[in-house]
């Protein structure tokens, strides 16, 4: 394909080879009957989405998967209507070729994986980082009452420091 390269957004997908061929090369599509470690990451990603589902995330959920094709890291019948599912439920349809969505991952198929992956961590990340707290350090009067009898101000910040 021309043009850059893409680049995961997801922290799940980045750095995975195979899964980066996926979303540069229709030539690396994923299909029955392949299994290998990128199948396995395919089956827990759509694990992440179902479960932001539950968890109020506003797109549908795909079907569950066979926990022997997950123990296998196989993609086999149940990860192709899982796709299929997750892609009908998305649009992720190449109208130039296509009148329905089909159960192969392909460079759009991973690229809208990944995508909603990304989105999915970001909420993950707002929802579990705290705040950041500050120090405030004040010289003269704690109380910020006013003015000292000499009518300056009666404390001002000496220092500010974020944790």
């Amino acid at each position: 394909m021309a043009g850059s390269p893409y680049v995961f957004q997801s922290q799940y997908f980045a750095g995975d080879t195979r899964l980066e061929k996926c979303a540069n090369n229709p030539a690396y599509d994923i299909r029955t009957p392949q299994s290998g470690a990128h199948v396995a990451k395919i089956h827990s990603a759509l694990n992440i989405i179902r479960d932001a589902v539950r968890n109020g995330h506003s797109l549908p959920a795909p079907p569950a998967i066979a926990q022997i094709e997950i123990a296998n890291k196989n993609y086999s019948a149940s990860t192709a209507k899982s796709i299929k599912q997750y892609k009908r439920d998305r649009n992720i349809i190449n109208y130039a070729y296509q009148q329905d969505a089909d159960d192969i991952i392909g460079v759009m198929t991973i690229r809208y994986l990944d995508e909603e992956l990304a989105a999915i961590e970001a909420r993950h990340r707002a929802q579990i980082e705290p705040a950041r707290d500050f120090l405030i350090e004040i010289d003269g009067d704690a109380n910020l009452s006013g003015q000292d009898i000499s009518g300056q101000p009666a404390a001002k910040i000496t220092a500010a420091k974020f944790n």
